[in-house]
């Protein structure tokens, strides 16, 4: 087997009529790789869980490794997944590496294929993470990547060094202007 994609996700839309969503062109090894989310009309997140609830789903794949779908809810009398709604998919592979090559053994390239494979699946996991967090500039030098003075009513910003990051308390002066 090779990796032909990056995509580590993929989105299926709500129509108040489908049950059944296909995760392809994503590959995983066996069903608990597969992590669903469930996102509302207003765009609120709830994590779905494996199973055969009504506001569970299942994982439909003939062989290991291979694409396939999930149905949710898994059971299917109670109900669809309504326009507007959506449900996220992604390949979720717990970060090791089990594959152990003996000195003078035998050699099985499907072996060392398949380790590399996950490997690479987990390198762009991690770069799905990667992407939706926040960065900044190469060029800041932070002396400390911890941010101090976490509470509530606060917002991060850079401090007035330019050398760190800090949560500051929300300023009347930072409130938006009213019309």
């Amino acid at each position: 087997m090779t990796v032909q994609t990056q995509i580590n996700k993929v989105t299926a839309p709500g129509n108040d009529l489908a049950t059944t969503f296909s995760f392809s062109p994503m590959i995983v090894f066996e069903e608990g790789n597969v992590v669903a989310v469930l996102v509302d009309a207003t765009g609120a997140e709830t994590a779905l869980t494996l199973g055969t609830g009504g506001a569970n789903f299942s994982v439909d794949i003939s062989t290991y490794p291979n694409t396939g779908s999930i149905n949710y809810p898994a059971n299917i009398a109670t109900g669809t997944l309504a326009t507007g709604e959506s449900i996220v998919i992604t390949r979720v592979l717990t970060l090791e590496q089990q594959t152990d090559l003996e000195n003078g053994g035998g050699y099985d390239p499907e072996v060392l294929e398949k380790a590399l494979d996950k490997l690479l699946m987990i390198d762009l996991q991690q770069q799905q993470k990667i992407d939706r967090s926040v960065l900044f500039p190469v060029s800041l030098s932070i002396s400390d990547n911890e941010a101090t003075g976490y509470g509530a009513l606060r917002y991060l910003r850079g401090d007035a060094a330019g050398t760190g990051i800090e949560f500051a308390a929300i300023a009347t002066t930072d409130a938006a202007p009213s019309d």
